[in-house]
């Protein structure tokens, strides 16, 4: 008791408690009793302190109880009764929510019973946190300030759960698409497709042009180089058979000479027939860049057939 006692002169009130609350553990009298329920009224533990008091107050009466036990007991009931009108007091109201449904109310730590949870609560002076889960619905939480004296009222507005978000779709892998196909290459009529005039108005060339050239210039060429080699291996034969009388040992090189010579003269008609295609490609373009192209054929066909046989070669040609 005289620890405590130093130690509430000192302003160390949480030390003073502790030992006022030993020493009254070993003897529980009034007197000890009191000090401790004085320490935690200080600390703002109201509600402790006034249920302290009021056990003091409720002790037994000893024969020949000393004046101080008398004291205190008397000292203890003003001091409760003063504490419980400074006590403040909460009452929770919840709305939002269904007939039938049980609300569970928590103020704090403590789950208030259903019967009290509509009911004014005492608490003790300071911020408390209201908790408010009923099944089916999200949890409300509100935090109240309460000063001594006051009596507040908090209405919670409860809103149903929120619903669980769809889950993400799994993409599905798809086949890669098939590799786009070159066009296929047709040798028979076509129709040429529509092209717009440059801005030379000159129309774009009939691919007639470029077939034609192309394949002439490459059998006028192929003509050419087969028609050195021939002359070159002629000269050779006819100085080795005199008068086209060859041996037989020689016939195959006479042949092969005879081959060469097949080949140059069909590259060069070959040649000749690309040349004159490609003149006339040339010209029906030029001729459908000119004014009157309106009037001019809206279709065209044009048909090459190559023509091969024995020792002879060709292209044959409609337009």
């Amino acid at each position: 008791m005289n620890q405590g006692a130093s130690r509430y002169a000192q302003r160390d009130y949480w030390g003073a408690l502790e030992a006022f609350k030993a020493a009254d553990v070993m003897v529980r009298t009034p007197t000890t009793g009191l000090e401790v329920g004085r320490a935690q009224a200080v600390l703002g533990r109201l509600l402790d302190a006034r249920d302290t008091l009021v056990r003091v107050h409720n002790l037994p009466v000893a024969p020949n109880e000393p004046a101080v036990f008398v004291a205190a007991r008397k000292d203890a009931a003003e001091l409760a009764a003063q504490l419980a009108e400074r006590i403040p007091s909460l009452s929770v109201q919840v709305v939002g929510v269904p007939d039938g449904i049980q609300t569970q109310v928590k103020i704090d730590e403590a789950l208030l019973a259903p019967a009290v949870a509509k009911l004014p609560r005492k608490l003790d002076p300071g911020k408390h946190t209201v908790t408010v889960n009923p099944p089916g619905f999200a949890e409300a939480k509100q935090v109240v300030a309460l000063k001594e004296r006051e009596q507040q009222r908090v209405t919670i507005e409860l809103r149903p759960e929120r619903l669980a978000p769809r889950p993400t779709p799994i993409p599905v892998a798809r086949p890669a698409p098939a590799p786009a196909q070159p066009p296929a290459v047709s040798f028979g009529p076509k129709q040429p497709e529509k092209l717009e005039p440059e801005s030379t108005g000159i129309s774009a060339l009939s691919p007639l042009v470029w077939v034609g050239f192309g394949v002439g210039a490459a059998c006028l060429l192929t003509g050419t180089v087969t028609g050195i080699l021939t002359l070159s291996n002629a000269a050779d034969i006819g100085d080795q058979c005199p008068g086209g009388v060859c041996t037989e040992a020689q016939r195959e090189d006479y042949d092969g000479v005879k081959t060469l010579a097949n080949l140059s003269s069909a590259g060069f008609v070959v040649g000749a027939v690309g040349i004159a295609a490609g003149a006339v490609g040339l010209t029906l373009t030029l001729w459908g860049s000119g004014p009157d192209t309106a009037t001019a054929p809206a279709q065209a066909a044009v048909v090459l057939q190559p023509l091969l046989g024995t020792g002879s070669a060709g292209l044959a040609g409609r337009f």
